[in-house]
């Protein structure tokens, strides 16, 4: 294989990870998504909470995953439990990881387009297209088949404890965090990740009499 064929390679799956990173942590900081939510899931209808409360307690959540690592847990609004607080730091550690692989996909990302203008190798664009089309094909089957099933098989293999798995008396937190919520945050992460292929696959067409 051609080292021209290794670097487009490795460009291509660079930028693809670049771009579903880029699209779970716009997700992940879309609040607007979640407020919408609170109204279209009738989440009030769910716990004790007044909807601006549910707001207040789902910054903090978010604040909390992209503070500072020493940051105690203690949301303001409602009782945690040790295995709770335990699951959103072990979240909070997991997105500390995707920081640092967002960091380092990103300048490798800038390297492969540059690469790709200078020597007009352009299917590189194309090839990140396909590859990012397949991997949400791959990932919408089965969301949208069970995404019970997807959502607890993605949490067995991510956790090596059930602590994910909220007693709502212990953790009333889980009462404002349904399960349809993160459906729609897979739909958000899915469609901006699509809107990416989009994007790569019409730079490709304009520029595809390069190599």
């Amino acid at each position: 294989m051609k080292l021209d064929t290794y670097l487009k390679l490795i460009f291509s799956i660079s930028i693809s990870i670049f771009i579903l990173l880029f699209s779970i942590k716009t997700t992940l900081n879309f609040k607007y998504l979640y407020y919408f939510d609170i109204k279209h899931l009738n989440i009030e209808n769910s716990t004790s909470l007044s909807q601006k409360e549910i707001q207040i307690t789902y910054d903090y959540l978010i604040n909390y995953i992209n503070g500072p690592q020493k940051q105690t847990f203690n949301i303001p609004t409602l009782n945690s439990s040790n295995e709770g607080k335990i699951h959103f730091l072990e979240v909070k550690n997991i997105f500390r990881k995707l920081n640092s692989m967002f960091f380092i996909f990103t300048i490798i990302g800038i390297l492969g387009a540059l690469y790709t203008y200078k020597y007009k190798l352009f299917s590189i664009f194309n090839w990140t297209s396909n590859l990012l089309l397949f991997i949400c094909l791959f990932a919408w089957i089965p969301f949208y088949v069970n995404f019970n099933k997807s959502f607890n098989f993605f949490h067995e293999t991510i956790f090596k404890n059930n602590y994910w798995l909220f007693d709502p008396n212990k953790d009333p937190v889980i009462n404002i965090l349904p399960e349809k919520y993160f459906f729609h945050c897979a739909i958000s992460i899915i469609l901006i990740t699509l809107t990416g292929s989009l994007l790569l696959k019409i730079l490709y067409l304009k520029n595809r009499n390069g190599k």
